[in-house]
């Protein structure tokens, strides 16, 4: 290690909450929007609202109307009195979500608790200290959190249900801090290392895909896929369906099951159930979970073919004894209903466990019915909460109603 990052990782605040003004302002800025807007035009420079900690509910609604990626940050809890923010974690999606990490003065020590905008229970070490906390000391708390730390987990589980493109996920966790300049950079640096190791999994790295370039004839199958991979999510369908057709005469199953999705869904090609459902045979056959489970998804769905529930779920069974995480949701939901054989909540409740122990919102959601209704499980309000917190988490609106519900009653535990 250097003699700067030593350094670096030794660097102490004086204070949290003995500051300057424009440290001071800015860390209490909910809104991440408008901290934004603060920090580039200067305090003196903007209305006294956009500074404000908080908007009126009528504001934030005017706001809203705007974009929903305006209102990252502005539902989170106010800070209190002696309360600031000393770190914060803003994510790429839609509506913006921010994680706000607040040191708060009391009883002689500073308390810490991280916060966000559907009251996510996080545990953090240390939860107090006698002075700030160092650089190092901050890193350590952070990458304490959900095990492999808070920015690494919130990529591994989008890298997980979103396509497994890792360089897109690079810049999905912005973290910043009014008090540790150097901790955007440390964070950029991780997620960076990140992307490198993702790729170094897959055996090699990405060559860039040039439009209009068709891949040599002697790739390998493997190669072949990968580069259709990555150009189906540049939307270079063209190129993809190229690719995948080559992996398919060679008979790789990946191959043929990414070449029926374009047929599937008109993709690069013209639409086509008939020829998405014999590849997706042809894939299923060779034991590739994710044709096993789109193959469940035509006969749910009467795609091309005569709505057959029953043929649904023997597909979704194979797919889901896999690991496969939407099939083992889709199983619960067809278990929960009735469709295409017996209903049994039992059932319904035991792949819904398994879809949301590898991180599926909707299997969360529907675990912590579960609990809160006693069907399919003994009634829990404790682990009724704590499903429909992990899904409010990953921004499941219904989830968070059913948060801000138990909230309203004062329920959600258990004596």
């Amino acid at each position: 290690m250097s003699t700067s990052t030593q350094q670096g990782f030794a660097f102490r605040p004086r204070s949290y909450f003995l500051t300057d003004l424009n440290t001071a302002v800015l860390s209490r800025i909910k809104g991440k929007a408008r901290r934004a807007a603060v920090r580039r035009l200067g305090i003196s420079h903007v209305d006294a609202p956009m500074a404000e900690e908080s908007l009126s509910e009528a504001e934030r609604e005017a706001v809203g109307r705007l974009h929903p990626s305006l209102m990252g940050g502005e539902y989170l809890q106010d800070l209190d009195p002696l309360e600031v923010e000393i770190a914060r974690f803003e994510l790429e999606s839609v509506t913006a979500d921010v994680i706000s990490l607040r040191a708060r003065r009391a009883e002689g020590k500073i308390h810490y608790r991280l916060v966000d905008e559907y009251e996510t229970l996080y545990c953090i070490t240390p939860a107090s200290s006698d002075n700030p906390l160092t650089f190092g000391e901050l890193v350590a708390l952070i990458n304490g959190v959900n095990t492999c730390g808070l920015p690494r987990s919130l990529r591994e589980w989008n890298f997980e249900n979103d396509g497994g493109n890792a360089a897109e996920l690079e810049h999905f966790v912005k973290v910043s801090s009014e008090f540790y300049p150097e901790l955007a950079g440390y964070y950029a640096a991780e997620a960076a290392a990140w992307v490198a190791e993702k790729r170094a999994e897959r055996g090699r790295e990405p060559e860039p895909t040039v439009e209009g370039v068709p891949p040599p004839d002697d790739c390998t199958a493997e190669t072949l896929f990968e580069r259709g991979t990555r150009s189906y999510h540049d939307g270079d369908f063209a190129t993809a369906r190229e690719c995948f057709e080559k992996g398919t005469e060679l008979g790789y199953g990946p191959a043929e099951a990414r070449l029926a999705f374009l047929y599937f869904y008109g993709q690069g090609v013209p639409q086509s159930y008939e020829k998405a459902k014999i590849l997706w045979e042809r894939a299923a056959s060779k034991g590739i979970a994710k044709a096993q489970f789109n193959l469940g998804l035509l006969y749910a769905g009467g795609h091309g073919v005569a709505q057959d529930y029953a043929l649904a779920r023997q597909w979704w069974e194979q797919a889901a004894a896999q690991g496969d995480v939407i099939a083992q949701s889709s199983l619960g939901y067809v278990y929960a209903s009735g469709e295409g054989g017996p209903q049994d909540y039992g059932k319904a409740r035991e792949w819904w466990e398994r879809a949301a122990h590898q991180g599926d919102t909707d299997a969360q959601l529907n675990l912590g019915k579960v609990y809160l209704t006693g069907r399919g499980a003994p009634k829990s309000l404790t682990k009724a909460r704590e499903w429909f917190g992990k899904a409010a988490a990953q921004g499941d609106a219904e989830a968070q109603a059913c948060l801000r519900w138990l909230n309203d009653r004062r329920v959600g535990y258990d004596n």
